[in-house]
């Protein structure tokens, strides 16, 4: 660890020395990745939109008019929409 402390010490006095590698091909490559599980996302909440609007059951088929509704139905068993919606809001902020 020692050389480390003195490394840091060294790229801290002189700060034109401090080089750090910046990982761009795997950064690219993890971008795409989180590119290709928001857009899968984003098509398994399409999906799971259009069965709800076509439902019979009059609740799940006005969903789509009210976040309020949509976030106050997330309990009943047969409403995936929200979660689905938060899940892709978790990806969307690690993006």
């Amino acid at each position: 660890m020692s050389n480390y402390n003195k490394l840091a010490a060294l790229m801290g006095e002189h700060q034109e020395m401090a080089t750090f590698r910046r990982f761009q091909r795997i950064n690219a490559k993890s971008l795409l990745y989180m590119q290709a599980e928001i857009l899968h996302l984003e098509q398994e909440l399409s999906m799971i939109e259009l069965e709800d609007k076509s439902s019979a059951d009059k609740n799940r088929a006005s969903l789509h008019e009210s976040v309020f509704n949509l976030k106050e139905s997330s309990d009943h068993p047969h409403n995936i929409q929200w979660s689905k919606v938060l899940e892709l809001r978790e990806r969307l902020e690690a993006y």
